[in-house]
Protein backbone atom coordinates (compact mmCIF):
# COMPACT_ATOMS: atom_id res chain seq x y z
CA UNK A 1 0.00 0.00 0.00
CA UNK A 2 1.21 3.85 -0.71
CA UNK A 3 0.59 6.76 1.02
CA UNK A 4 1.37 10.51 0.20
CA UNK A 5 2.60 11.66 3.83
CA UNK A 6 3.23 15.45 4.85
CA UNK A 7 4.69 15.53 8.22
CA UNK A 8 4.67 18.73 10.19
CA UNK A 9 6.12 17.21 13.12
CA UNK A 10 8.95 18.23 15.80
CA UNK A 11 11.06 15.30 14.60
CA UNK A 12 10.89 13.03 11.82
CA UNK A 13 14.64 12.33 11.49
CA UNK A 14 13.67 8.60 12.51
CA UNK A 15 11.11 8.64 9.92
CA UNK A 16 13.71 9.56 7.17
CA UNK A 17 16.04 6.94 7.59
CA UNK A 18 13.24 4.34 7.47
CA UNK A 19 14.15 2.44 3.78
CA UNK A 20 10.07 2.51 2.95
CA UNK A 21 9.70 6.36 2.81
CA UNK A 22 11.45 8.93 -0.07
CA UNK A 23 11.10 12.17 -0.17
CA UNK A 24 8.77 13.61 -2.93
CA UNK A 25 10.63 16.99 -3.28
CA UNK A 26 9.05 19.83 -0.68
CA UNK A 27 9.77 19.87 2.76
CA UNK A 28 8.14 17.36 4.78
CA UNK A 29 6.54 15.71 2.15
CA UNK A 30 7.33 11.64 1.28
CA UNK A 31 5.87 9.07 -0.11
CA UNK A 32 5.55 5.83 2.12
CA UNK A 33 5.62 2.21 0.02
CA UNK A 34 3.99 0.56 3.04
CA UNK A 35 5.74 -3.58 3.37
CA UNK A 36 3.20 -6.45 2.95
CA UNK A 37 4.26 -7.90 6.26
CA UNK A 38 3.94 -4.35 8.04
CA UNK A 39 2.55 -4.43 12.10
CA UNK A 40 0.66 -1.86 10.55
CA UNK A 41 -1.76 -3.89 9.42
CA UNK A 42 -4.93 -4.80 11.07
CA UNK A 43 -7.12 -7.93 10.37
CA UNK A 44 -7.80 -8.59 6.50
CA UNK A 45 -4.58 -6.70 6.21
CA UNK A 46 -6.34 -3.05 6.37
CA UNK A 47 -4.23 -0.34 7.26
CA UNK A 48 -5.70 2.34 10.32
CA UNK A 49 -4.71 6.03 11.23
CA UNK A 50 -3.43 4.53 14.57
CA UNK A 51 -1.91 1.50 13.00
CA UNK A 52 0.45 3.78 10.22
CA UNK A 53 1.07 6.11 13.65
CA UNK A 54 2.56 3.24 15.42
CA UNK A 55 4.13 1.58 12.06
CA UNK A 56 6.40 5.69 11.82
CA UNK A 57 7.16 5.53 15.65
CA UNK A 58 4.26 8.71 16.34
CA UNK A 59 2.71 8.60 19.74
CA UNK A 60 -0.60 9.98 19.01
CA UNK A 61 -0.75 11.43 22.63
CA UNK A 62 1.88 13.87 22.45
CA UNK A 63 3.23 14.11 18.58
CA UNK A 64 -0.18 14.33 16.94
CA UNK A 65 -2.62 16.77 17.25
CA UNK A 66 -4.72 17.52 13.87
CA UNK A 67 -4.70 14.42 11.49
CA UNK A 68 -5.93 15.03 7.95
CA UNK A 69 -6.80 12.52 5.14
CA UNK A 70 -7.11 13.84 2.18
CA UNK A 71 -7.97 17.37 3.03
CA UNK A 72 -10.51 16.08 5.81
CA UNK A 73 -9.95 16.78 9.37
CA UNK A 74 -10.02 13.31 11.18
CA UNK A 75 -11.22 12.71 14.44
CA UNK A 76 -11.26 8.80 14.40
CA UNK A 77 -9.26 5.65 13.72
CA UNK A 78 -10.29 5.50 10.30
CA UNK A 79 -9.42 2.56 7.42
CA UNK A 80 -6.30 3.98 4.77
CA UNK A 81 -6.64 3.24 1.32
CA UNK A 82 -4.12 2.84 -1.25
CA UNK A 83 -2.54 6.38 -2.45
CA UNK A 84 -4.30 8.45 0.42
CA UNK A 85 -2.62 11.94 1.78
CA UNK A 86 -2.03 11.54 5.12
CA UNK A 87 -1.39 14.91 6.49
CA UNK A 88 0.34 14.89 10.28
CA UNK A 89 0.73 18.32 12.50
CA UNK A 90 2.03 18.98 15.46
CA UNK A 91 0.59 21.05 18.22
CA UNK A 92 2.29 24.73 17.74
CA UNK A 93 3.23 26.92 20.98
CA UNK A 94 2.57 30.57 21.07
CA UNK A 95 -0.23 32.71 21.00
Amino acid sequence: MKFKLTLLLNDISHIQKMECVRPLGAPGEFELVMPENAAASGPEGRVTVAGLLAFLGIDPEKDVIFVIINKKITFADVELHDLDHVELLAAVDGG
